[in-house]
C-alpha cells in the first residue's frame, strides 16, 4: 500500500502542476488584454492630438475675436470721450 507521505507528495505535485498551468493561462490572457489596452491608449492619444489642433484653432479664433472686440470697444469709448470733451469745451467757451 502507499504511505501517507507519498500520497501527499503526489497530491502536491498534481496541485502544483494544475497551479502552474492555470498561471500560464492567466499570464497569456493578461498579455492579450495588455495588448488591447495598449491599442486603445494609442487610439486615444491620436484622437487627443487631433483635438489639440481643433482647440488651438478655437483658441486663435477666440483671441482674434477678442482683439477685434477690444478695438471696436476702444473706438466707441474714444468717440464718446471726444463728444463729451467737445461739449465741455463749448460750455467752457460759452461761460467766458
Amino acid at each position: 500500500m502507499i504511505s501517507i507521505s507519498e500520497f501527499f507528495a503526489v497530491i502536491f505535485y498534481v496541485l502544483g502542476a494544475i497551479l502552474l498551468v492555470t498561471l500560464i493561462i492567466l499570464v497569456l490572457r493578461l498579455m492579450n488584454t495588455l495588448d488591447k489596452v495598449d491599442h486603445v491608449i494609442d487610439d486615444v492619444s491620436d484622437k487627443s492630438r487631433k483635438l489639440d489642433g481643433v482647440f488651438s484653432l478655437v483658441d486663435k479664433t477666440a483671441d482674434a475675436i477678442n482683439t477685434m472686440s477690444d478695438t471696436v470697444t476702444q473706438f466707441i469709448v474714444s468717440g464718446i470721450h471726444n463728444l463729451l470733451n467737445r461739449k465741455k469745451k463749448k460750455e467752457g467757451m460759452n461761460d467766458e
